[in-house]
């Protein structure tokens, strides 16, 4: 076998550190400089190959701390720090990486030197040329990245092209083509060419427990796009009605039932949740009395990733016929409602009770507004919070408006 420090030992014979390293110290002394650095390189290569075959952590770790302390004396050896003023050798910061206080960590410029040396030799000392020397140079770096930052894929297994939608769009409208209260009529005014659905999915994934993470969903309406009415007042007119909203099944176990979430889109709204599966819909809301049915072009996606909103989720519950005086709608708090924004509303109306109640009917407080413009902030929902039931106490014949909910996404 050769005297080489980095020379492997013969088949079977199990690897000694000590006999290594006594080895690497008697090569080294006397030697020219840069002989020394690439001996201590090559052989801090050779420990970390020895660490990889070891099936005791312990000796593993024992093996890759030597090796970085190889690294450092190399660093240390083939790039010494020159005071300017004095034009002398100082003390490098590889000198402080172990001391007393143990083997220190290598720094990236330590791992430059060490790689840099190491490429320049053969596993058996002897040089190579230029290229074979970069070539093995950019192998060391990138197996050095994989050490410090291994790659890690964000999609997880269950997300597969071709079975998982990550994104789409869809032409919607209430009640669809054949809507009973109007129908699609396209931007060019005809009624044909193009069909509306009254619900479409956009996003579907279908993973497993283990595949549990973080899912940032964006959904908005494609603004003059697809031929749709949206928002060509031309066509439909001021009598259009647009009420689009998005509902997502989500969860992260088959054991139990998924969660759902109905949201406003708007004119956009992204939010982020955990999950292991998910299904987002997108539709139309009916459209208030008197009005015809707009068509919309929304466009929806979803990554694996966490993203904060800076917008609020929102949905709304229309109040679209309260009748005189004495006249009630019960109204059913939306899932994960926060808040009650403040009513908004057409007609004006000189007194509104709600109530706010629990499920089994019962009211937990009033709120009794002389006009529905004095609700300026929202009303926090507790717990038990299940319904509110509208009250018209005035004589005006009708009230059209919406109750928007903050959504605690």
């Amino acid at each position: 076998m050769s005297n080489h420090p980095a020379s492997k030992p013969a088949a079977g014979v199990p690897f000694n550190l000590n006999e290594f390293l006594h080895k690497l110290e008697a090569y080294a002394k006397d030697r020219p400089i840069g002989l020394v650095v690439r001996a201590y390189a090559n052989g801090a290569m050779h420990l970390r190959g020895q660490a990889q075959r070891c099936q005791n952590s312990r000796d593993r770790l024992a093996l890759q701390t030597v090796a970085v302390r190889l690294e450092q004396i190399a660093a240390q050896l083939a790039t010494p720090l020159v005071d300017s003023h004095y034009n002398e050798e100082i003390r490098t910061f590889a000198d402080y990486a172990g001391d007393d206080m143990g083997p220190g960590l290598p720094t990236q410029y330590d791992g430059v030197v060490a790689d840099t040396a190491a490429s320049k030799l053969n596993p058996d000392g002897q040089p190579v040329d230029n290229l074979v020397a970069a070539q093995q140079f950019q192998q060391m770096q990138t197996a050095r990245e994989n050490l410090v930052a291994p790659f890690m894929q964000i999609n997880p297994a269950s997300a597969r092209e071709g079975i998982t939608l990550f994104g789409s769009q869809a032409l919607i409208q209430s009640g669809g083509s054949n809507s009973t209260t109007g129908s699609y009529v396209g931007a060019n005014g005809s009624s044909g060419g193009v069909v509306a659905v009254d619900r479409a999915r956009i996003i579907n994934w279908e993973g497993k427990e283990n595949d549990t993470r973080t899912v940032t969903v964006s959904i908005g309406p494609i603004l003059q796009g697809g031929g749709a009415t949206y928002p060509n007042a031309t066509v439909g007119g001021t009598n259009a009605s647009y009420r689009p909203y998005f509902r997502a099944l989500f969860g992260a176990s088959g054991q139990g039932q998924p969660v759902e979430v109905i949201g406003d889109i708007g004119l956009g709204v992204q939010f982020t949740i955990a999950c292991a599966f998910l299904y987002v819909d997108v539709g139309m809301d009916p459209a208030q009395a008197g009005y015809t049915p707009g068509s919309m072009l929304v466009s929806g996606q979803m990554g694996f990733f966490a993203v904060g909103r800076h917008a609020p989720v929102q949905r709304s519950v229309y109040i679209d016929a309260l009748a005189n005086a004495g006249a009630t709608q019960t109204v059913t708090v939306p899932r994960f409602a926060a808040a009650l924004l403040p009513v908004q509303v057409v007609d004006t109306v000189p007194s509104l009770t709600m109530d706010f109640r629990d499920a089994a009917g019962t009211t937990r407080y009033s709120l009794i507004l002389q006009a529905p413009g004095q609700l300026v902030a929202p009303v926090p929902l507790f717990g038990d919070i299940a319904t509110i039931r509208l009250t018209n106490n005035s004589a005006t014949a009708s009230t059209n408006g919406m109750m928007p909910f903050l959504l605690g996404l």
